[in-house]
């Protein structure tokens, strides 16, 4: 099994899109794949991966040739976690819900490079997520509509076909069509949300699967285990898939972000010192990127952004911003998004 480049993901889950493309949009398939110098044929084989960059430009591209909004749901709703790979047999073998989904967790590294679930629990609501953390800025509704999709297959592949979360959250602005969004969640949708999820009750984490088989499931995280330590993958992009979440729950703390590393907080303050590395920047960084998001892909107000950026004053978020655009928050949407 080949594991995903760092900023991309394998190409199973886009697998769908000539068939799509076939059916709603036959007469653009050869001009988008030849605008964006692609061959479909990478698609046909699920251990090829493929750059978020290009992923989100194929996408997007794909959304507008075919006059269909929301083309990343519809390819979402039509791909089975089969498409995951062996990945996604942890969902099959796993004792319970929870043990799936927090192997999936954390492993996803083997599958994707450029974004990661998240799982929160709170006053008996789990909320299962999904947060691009490589730097892109094409496509990422699109990204966004399909992980949710996938996320609710896995779901639903484990707790049956008809299951259906108790809300659903986007992050981008509220399209001028939700009948599809309504059709395939059956649940109420929330847009302009701080972040991508399903919530649902807690509860269903402890749902025995009718398949588990511990050998199985203990023998498929030892080799995914072993293909980490191949892949020797950064402190810098460990942190960088993690804060995100940490940045929504107010969160993004040392010792949280060491937490969720299984790390002692001085052992990760003396590794990041040995790498050169400051957790404040990092955090900054990626609040760049959320920021860019939430201007270019939802009508939240600029003092929402700042809230829900973690920040306690709207003009901490417009001085941060000059810094890293050179431009206040206003002025960057404006130019980026007409």
């Amino acid at each position: 099994m080949k594991v995903a480049e760092p900023g991309s993901v394998r190409v199973g889950v886009l697998s769908g899109i000539p068939a799509l493309l076939r059916k709603h949009a036959p007469d653009s398939l050869d001009e988008i794949f030849a605008d964006l110098e692609f061959e479909p044929e990478l698609l046909e084989d699920s251990e090829n991966s493929l750059s978020f960059v290009l992923g989100g430009r194929l996408l997007d591209s794909c959304a507008t040739h075919a006059g269909i909004p929301h083309f990343g749901l519809l390819l979402g709703q039509h791909t089975e976690p089969v498409k995951l790979g062996p990945f996604a047999e942890l969902s099959t073998y796993a004792p319970d819900v929870n043990s799936a989904l927090r192997s999936l967790i954390m492993h996803i590294s083997i599958h994707d490079r450029g974004g990661a679930p998240t799982l929160t629990r709170d006053h008996g609501t789990a909320k299962l997520g999904y947060a691009i953390y490589e730097p892109i800025s094409i496509g990422i509704r699109q990204i966004y509509d399909l992980s949710l999709c996938m996320i609710c297959n896995i779901l639903r592949s484990m707790l049956g076909e008809t299951w259906s979360p108790t809300e659903v959250h986007f992050s981008h602005a509220r399209p001028s069509d939700i009948k599809a969004y309504e059709l395939f969640f059956k649940a109420p949708l929330y847009f302009n949300a701080d972040m991508d999820a399903l919530t649902f009750s807690e509860s269903w984490l402890a749902k025995p699967l009718p398949n588990a088989d511990k050998q199985r499931f203990d023998l498929l995280l030892k080799q995914f285990e072993m293909l980490e330590v191949d892949m020797d993958i950064g402190l810098e992009e460990k942190i960088r898939s993690i804060v995100r979440p940490l940045i929504i729950i107010r969160s993004c703390k040392n010792k949280y972000v060491a937490e969720a590393l299984s790390l002692h907080p001085r052992t990760l303050n003396r590794r990041l010192q040995n790498e050169g590395i400051t957790l404040r920047n990092l955090v900054g960084d990626v609040r760049f990127e959320m920021a860019k998001q939430m201007l270019l892909d939802s009508e939240a107000s600029i003092t929402e952004i700042s809230t829900l950026l973690g920040y306690t004053d709207s003009s901490i978020l417009a001085r941060s911003f000059q810094r890293w655009a050179g431009t206040t928050p206003s002025a960057w949407r404006t130019k980026n998004r007409w």
